[in-house]
């Protein structure tokens, strides 16, 4: 038999283990599925369902991300011209002093000894908090007195603010479509601590001292104000411009996958946790199957654990194969051209003796006939536990009107698919990010059984020896280095980039941790 051929057969195989109906044997896999459809309900559509994924935003993610926000601010304030303003005072003895303020210019925001953070607060949401802020600008100014004795004069002024501080309270909330999004609580509080006014080109040198006051009130409210506005306006228009990448529904094999939320993040003292749907499903008919794992990934001990960590329940799988079974994708009807030579009766003279005799160099057909979907199980020891049954039904592939069809045999196989290995890569840096999953088929849990020969006996003994082989032999190295080999590409976020991602298994779910990285 080629190598070609080999594949294809290999392949057959492949799709016999891939799908599920009523075990014959009563085995684990149909007492798994009675009981997650007890978990279910009876009613799959008026379910309460449980969110698939829990995500946690940790201490990391926050201290990033008022790294990033304190940026994007920075780069809104590059020589950014204030509009106009005008201000008057009284002076004991001289009267009332008008002053305006032209050609306003915030030259640079200066952020280079500042420290920040985002922390909880306790109205639920998140306050972004930067001191040490530094700014300066340059204006020109004309001051005035209308009233005997008439005085006035113009000059420019450059204007250092120090020791600013910034407090912004933001809370993250979640719109009817499910999709993340972040609101203000408040206008962002500023203040500045120490400000400098020199001026030029003056001729109210003896005035300096008597306006000093004015000038820098002036100055302090018109900047703090500004920086206010700057940050109130900034950072929500930001952070959901990069929300609004993240999706709420991805196409994953021409399946529909529920991304949104399940509700608003909730915001702890070291975490937030965001629910996700996580869920398959049909237009008209929702998954049966539960989240089965109720751990949540605890607070990490690392000083610097990874920005985020996502709980992914076993059940998304079920749900994958579960839409696949009602679509009908799992049933598949082969000819014997699809696997030529396995699909022939004179190959099959070890295990159904009468077959070649009987029908002698004839093709074959195969019907894999599927009831129910895959089964999956995740376990820190074991990885991820994909197990399932078939029935096979064997029939002639003549252009004899007569033999056309004729039922031979039919078989029902068992088998589980282990995916030891799961892990992220990237074909280039930080890019094009894909999944990559390697498997093992368990030789041991790889059953057979005849269920009806039209045919004769069927040799049992070579049938389960011949499909083992056959499984272990090919159709393991077929799905890695064939099927599985490239990987599924996984959705791009804009602004976003992923770092270091890492996949753990565990009891009912898999834990994926990984780093951002904006890029504007």
């Amino acid at each position: 038999m080629s190598a070609c051929h080999l594949y294809r057969a290999a392949y057959t195989v492949l799709l016999c283990l891939e799908v599920a109906t009523a075990s014959p044997w009563g085995s684990h896999s149909q007492q798994m599925t009675q009981t997650k459809l007890g978990q279910a309900g009876l009613n799959p559509i008026d379910v309460s369902y449980q969110p698939a994924i829990i995500g946690t935003a940790t201490t990391t993610l926050f201290d990033y991300a008022s790294e990033v926000g304190l940026q994007l601010v920075h780069d809104k304030f590059a020589s950014l011209k204030l509009p106009d303003t005008h201000t008057s005072w009284d002076i004991p003895v001289i009267g009332t002093v008008n002053l305006d303020l032209s050609d306003i210019k915030l030259q640079s925001l200066d952020i280079t000894s500042t420290s920040t953070g985002v922390s909880p607060n306790a109205q639920g949401g998140v306050t972004f908090v930067v001191n040490g802020l530094k700014t300066y600008v340059t204006c020109h100014f004309h001051y005035y007195k209308t009233s005997f004795p008439k005085v006035s004069g113009s000059g420019n002024a450059d204007v250092r603010f120090e020791d600013g501080a910034v407090e912004y309270k933001l809370i993250p909330k979640t719109d009817a479509t499910g999709h993340p999004m972040i609101i203000s609580q408040e206008p962002a509080q500023v203040a500045f601590g120490v400000i400098d006014v020199h001026t030029s080109h003056s001729s109210a040198a003896w005035l300096y001292n008597l306006f000093l006051t004015a000038f820098e009130g002036q100055f302090r409210g018109v900047i703090t104000d500004e920086v206010s506005r700057q940050v109130t306006e900034t950072l929500p228009v930001e952070v959901d411009k990069l929300l609004a990448g993240i999706p709420t529904i991805v196409d994953l094999q021409g399946l529909q996958f529920n991304t949104s939320l399940a509700g608003d993040p909730v915001v702890e003292p070291d975490r937030i946790t965001v629910k996700d749907w996580g869920r398959f499903r049909l237009p008209s008919k929702e998954c049966p199957y539960q989240r089965a794992s109720t751990w949540i990934s605890p607070a990490s001990k690392d000083d610097k654990p990874p920005m985020f960590i996502a709980d992914i329940d076993e059940s998304i799988i079920d749900c994958f194969t579960w839409v696949l079974q009602e679509r009908k994708v799992l049933q598949k009807h082969f000819r014997s051209a699809d696997v030529p030579i396995a699909l022939q009766t004179d190959n099959w003279a070890g295990v159904v003796p009468n077959l070649p005799a009987q029908y002698p160099g004839q093709n074959m057909s195969l019907d894999v006939a599927t009831a129910e979907p895959l089964l999956t199980t995740i376990t820190a020891k074991h990885g991820v536990v994909v197990s399932g049954n078939a029935t096979l039904l064997f029939a002639l592939d003549s252009e004899d009107p007569e033999l056309a069809e004729k039922p031979l045999f039919e078989l029902a196989i068992q088998s589980e698919i282990v995916a030891t290995k799961i892990w992220v890569e990237s074909g280039q840096p930080d890019c094009d990010w894909r999944l990559m999953v390697e498997v093992q088929i368990v030789s041991d849990s790889i059953k057979v059984q005849t269920l009806s020969s039209d045919i004769g006996p069927v040799k049992d003994d070579a049938l389960q020896g011949s499909i083992r082989w056959l499984a272990s032999s090919i159709a393991q190295k077929w799905i890695n280095g064939q099927l599985l080999k490239k990987g599924f590409a996984l959705p791009d976020i804009p602004y976003v980039q992923i770092q270091q991602p890492s996949i753990a298994f565990n009891e009912g779910y898999l834990s994926v941790a990984a780093d951002v990285k904006y890029v504007p």
